[in-house]
């Protein structure tokens, strides 16, 4: 397995623990779906797990998340994106 394909693999199996966790703790989020909180105003949006495997999205996580991707994390998950840049990036995710 090439480096690049490793870090794909544990960016989805950290999407795929945190998604079950957050489920449990804030509300029934369906199948599929994660709830992502965006800077300062706490904005809330529901993003399809897939997206989250896009290029942009990973840098956008790794750039939000201080520690390694732990599964373990406690709380809303929270990006540090502004809201009119998180809007078009969606637009471009559902192009896809």
């Amino acid at each position: 397995m090439n480096p690049a394909s490793l870090v794909q693999e544990k960016i989805r199996l950290f999407i795929e623990k945190l998604g079950k966790s957050l489920s449990k703790k804030h509300g029934v989020v369906p199948k599929g779906y994660i709830d992502v909180y965006l800077g300062k105003e706490r904005k809330s949006y529901r993003v399809p797990l897939k997206y989250l495997l896009y290029p942009t999205f990973e840098k956008l996580i790794k750039k939000s998340q201080t520690d390694v991707l732990d599964p373990n994390i406690e709380g809303p998950f929270m990006l540090t994106c502004n809201t009119n840049t998180f809007d078009k990036l969606l637009k471009i995710f559902k192009e896809y």
